[in-house]
C-alpha cells in the first residue's frame, strides 16, 4: 500500500481507486484509521475497511451489537431485481458480526423507497419480509444470528439544518451537481425529507442507538452515516464490491448484475472471494445461491 495511505486499512487503497475520497477528506468527516485493537480483531477482512469513528476510544470487546443498511433502490420491490451489491452489503456486515461473535441486524429502506414511488408501496413491503427470511437463513449457513428489520413510515432527524441533507450520498464526488443533490430538483423538498429519513434509519434499531452499537457502512454514504448516528454509535466504513476491471458495482452501475444471475468472477483468489472464505467459509456465488433460495 503506499505511503500515503498508511496507517489505514488495506481497504483504503480500494477506496482511493473508486474515487471515495483520501485521508484528508475522511478525516474532515470524522473518521480515522483503525486503532490496533481493532485490526488486530478485524485483521480477515483489512482489505475491505478503510476508518473507523468510535466514541470514547470504545473497543470490538465493547461491541453489543452490528447492524448496517443494504440498498433496495430501483428494485421496484422485486427480489430477483436486487443487484448483487445488495447481498455485498449483507456480507460485509454479517463478516464484521461473524470475527465479533454479535448479532447482526439488516436495515432496510422500505418507507423510504415507498415514499419515492407510492404505488409500490405494498410491493416494498413483500419485499422486506421475503429479504427477512433470506438473510435469516443465510445467516444460520454461516453462524451468524442475523435478521432485517425496517420502519413502516419515514423517521426524522432533530437539530439538523436542512442545508446538511444535500450531497449525501456522493461526498467525495468531484461533480457539483452530486454534492448539492437534490438542489433545484421539482421535488427537492420531498427529496430531503427521504434523505433524512435515511439517515434516521439507524435510530429506528430496537431501543434506538447505543453506543455499544457498530454501524457498518460503505465510505461512499459516510456522511449520511455520520449526520445519521450524530455521535450516538460507532461507525466502521467498508468499500464496494469490484468487478473484474476494478470498477465498484453500486447500485446504479449499468449494466446492473442482479442477485439472481451466477456471478462471473469464480476466481478464489479475487480478494472478495478469498475474504468471504476465509471469515464465512463460502465464496461469493456459493452464499448467492443460498441467499436466493
Amino acid at each position: 500500500m503506499p505511503d500515503s495511505l498508511r496507517p489505514w486499512s488495506e481497504g483504503a487503497k480500494h477506496a482511493v481507486a473508486f474515487g471515495e475520497g483520501n485521508p484528508e477528506a475522511w478525516l474532515r468527516l470524522g473518521l480515522g484509521p483503525l486503532p490496533e485493537a481493532w485490526q488486530k480483531q478485524l485483521q480477515p477482512i483489512d482489505e475491505l475497511l478503510v476508518g473507523l469513528a468510535a466514541l470514547d476510544s470504545v473497543v470490538p470487546d465493547e461491541i453489543g451489537r452490528v447492524a448496517g443498511g443494504a440498498c433496495i433502490h430501483r428494485s421496484q420491490g422485486i427480489f430477483d431485481r436486487l443487484p448483487i451489491s445488495f447481498l455485498w452489503e449483507i456480507l460485509t456486515i454479517a463478516m464484521v458480526g461473524k470475527l465479533l461473535r454479535q448479532p447482526v441486524t439488516i436495515l432496510l429502506p422500505i418507507a423510504e423507497e415507498s415514499a419515492r414511488e407510492p404505488s409500490l408501496r405494498t410491493a416494498y413491503h413483500d419485499l422486506g419480509s421475503r429479504v427477512d427470511d433470506a438473510v435469516q437463513h443465510l445467516g444460520m449457513m454461516i453462524g451468524v444470528t442475523m435478521k432485517a428489520c425496517w420502519s413502516p413510515r419515514l423517521g426524522y432527524l432533530d437539530n439538523v439544518p436542512s442545508s446538511e441533507l444535500y450531497g449525501l450520498f456522493h461526498p467525495f464526488s468531484s461533480s457539483e451537481r452530486l454534492r448539492s443533490y437534490p438542489f433545484g430538483e421539482p421535488d427537492e423538498e420531498a427529496q430531503l425529507r427521504v434523505n433524512a429519513s435515511y439517515c434516521a434509519r439507524y435510530r429506528t434499531l430496537e431501543g434506538g442507538s447505543r453506543r455499544d452499537d457498530l454501524i457498518v457502512e460503505g465510505i461512499h454514504i459516510a456522511q449520511s452515516v455520520l449526520l445519521g448516528v450524530h455521535g450516538r454509535a460507532n461507525y466502521l466504513a467498508t468499500v464496494s464490491l469490484p468487478d473484474r476491471t476494478g470498477r465498484q458495482l453500486q447500485i446504479d452501475v449499468t449494466p446492473a448484475i442482479y442477485i439472481h444471475q451466477a456471478i462471473i468472477q469464480s476466481d478464489h483468489n479475487w480478494w472478495p472471494n478469498r475474504m468471504l472464505v476465509n471469515v464465512l467459509g463460502l465464496d461469493l456465488e456459493s452464499l448467492r445461491r443460498h441467499f436466493i433460495v
